[in-house]
């Protein structure tokens, strides 16, 4: 497609876009926006459950996209009579398909336009990182021994965070799941008193028009009873305070108050949960709430100077520790060494050291765990720090494979030294095949490592030299489900 053409369709994008935000604001000028937005989050809610999500945009993201729109509405006097409400969700699917159209074909401005361009995309539209379970160890393993810190310094810790999360996602299925069999139930009572009233007795009348209001009133709960209350949230927590759920809504909610703080619509994937009233609150898919769990205590630790450095360690070796499992599963132990330290081509007589070393047969594996930080920006399309991004998390793996294979054309050999145990054991050139550099991210990187072709315009790798860059939680995928070590 070239430039003209882009631009033209680019153009037709935001023409339509501008239509339908015109047409969403005039339904939204006499309708409760609370209730539209309750009622949209359990219309798109109930499709995806039905595998009927269709949509140009998955549910996750067509709520925030939701609640940027209409939170800002919020407290404002309107009719929630069922048709007005339909009408402002239809008008809201419109915007959502040209805002979708209008986000595929922007304008692009500057260098590394086409990358910059798929990454914004991608952080528009996909949510979650890893799978829920994943998620939950990752947050366990790189802040559980930290938990009472992290306390000390923000009044909440992550693992308080998580338990509170998973209250939240819990309510939420709950009171979903009731008000569905409810209205199973009262539907089916209806259709029954139909079926069996013989005359049209005052009684019998009574007695449907009891049901059917309970009925109606079920349908009308969609609008936001459906909500969770703190009070029902805390239920399912040991021991909770009025305090923590403030500190998690200041964290992590999005409400009519904070959305006014946040300057791109990107960046509400940070506040994951929304609070319809300062009591009331739902959160829809835990990979999503779970990652800005994980991104806060993150970004936290890495900024505050007393968590820092035993933080990074933490990390580290919790890295290693799981990637020598993953290699387990399809490895020999005895072919697996931590730690390894071998000789430094750049340092005579010094050491260096590589996280994890697989020798399998004619190929040597060197993974190194990069547990870096990720700048938010770098990953939802801002370029700036996306380059500094990819060298900590990626090249630097290569750099680190690129010295065994310098010993390896110098000795004609190379001896690890396993550092905890003093474990050894040598790899001879002659019997290698191939060396495979494998950095290890701790976090996924939305696709960035296999955009090769882009990011090889960066000037980062050398020829056609490029480690194979994978995060923890796919490696983990990908060893519990390969067939062989081949």
């Amino acid at each position: 497609m070239n430039s003209i053409d882009r631009a033209q369709i680019a153009k037709e994008a935001n023409d339509k876009l501008k239509q339908a935000e015109e047409k969403l604001d005039a339904e939204l000028q006499d309708a409760d926006t609370s209730a539209v937005f309750g009622s949209y989050a359990m219309f798109r809610l109930a499709r995806s459950h039905a595998g009927e999500d269709s949509g140009t945009r998955p549910t996750p993201a067509a709520i925030e996209l939701a609640a940027w729109l209409l939170f800002p509405h919020f407290g404002k006097q309107g009719s929630n009579e069922a048709a007005k409400i339909q009408s402002a969700i239809d008008a809201l699917e419109e915007y959502q398909t040209a805002y979708t159209f209008a986000e595929m074909f922007a304008e692009l401005e500057e260098d590394l336009d086409e990358l910059k361009q798929q990454l914004r995309l991608y952080a528009g539209i996909v949510r979650g990182s890893a799978y829920p379970i994943q998620l939950v160890n990752r947050i366990k393993g790189a802040f559980g021994p930290l938990e009472q810190e992290y306390i000390t310094s923000l009044g909440l810790g992550p693992l308080r965070a998580l338990d509170i999360a998973l209250a939240v996602l819990g309510q939420t299925e709950d009171n979903i799941h009731a008000m569905r069999l409810e209205f199973l139930r009262l539907s089916e009572e209806a259709e029954a008193l139909t079926k069996s009233m013989t005359s049209q007795s005052e009684a019998s009348l009574e007695e449907l028009d009891r049901v059917t209001q309970q009925l109606q009133d079920n349908i009308s709960g969609m609008s936001g009873k459906w909500i969770p209350t703190w009070d029902q949230t805390k239920a399912k927590l040991q021991n909770p305070s009025d305090e923590e759920w403030k500190q998690f809504r200041d964290l992590f909610g999005l409400s009519p108050e904070t959305i006014r703080s946040v300057d791109n619509i990107v960046d509400l994937q940070d506040r994951p949960v929304y609070f319809t009233a300062s009591d009331r609150a739902f959160s829809l898919q835990g990979t999503t709430l779970f990652d800005a769990i994980f991104n806060y205590f993150d970004d936290f630790a890495r900024s505050d100077a007393s968590l820092r450095d035993q933080y990074a360690m933490l990390v580290s070796t919790w890295m290693e520790q799981a990637i020598a499992i993953q290699m387990g599963r399809l490895f020999p132990a005895g072919r697996i060494i931590r730690s390894a330290c071998f000789p430094d081509p750049d340092n005579e007589g010094g050491e260096t050291e590589a996280d994890v070393v697989v020798h399998w047969g004619p190929f040597l594996l060197v993974l190194e765990a990069k547990a870096k930080r990720v700048p938010k920006d770098a990953i939802r399309g801002g370029s700036k720090s996306l380059k500094p991004t990819i060298r900590k998390n990626i090249q630097d793996a290569f750099v680190q494979a690129t010295r065994v294979i310098r010993i390896l054309e110098r000795d004609g050999c190379v001896n690890f030294r396993e550092k905890t145990s003093d474990r050894t054991f040598s790899v001879s050139a002659k019997n290698l095949r191939r060396v495979m550099p494998i950095s290890v991210t701790l976090q996924h990187l939305s696709d960035i490592a296999t955009q090769l072709a882009v990011t090889q315009r960066l000037g980062l790798f050398k020829g056609n030299a490029y480690p194979w860059s994978v995060s923890l939680d796919d490696l983990d995928v990908i060893t519990r489900f390969s067939g062989s070590p081949d």
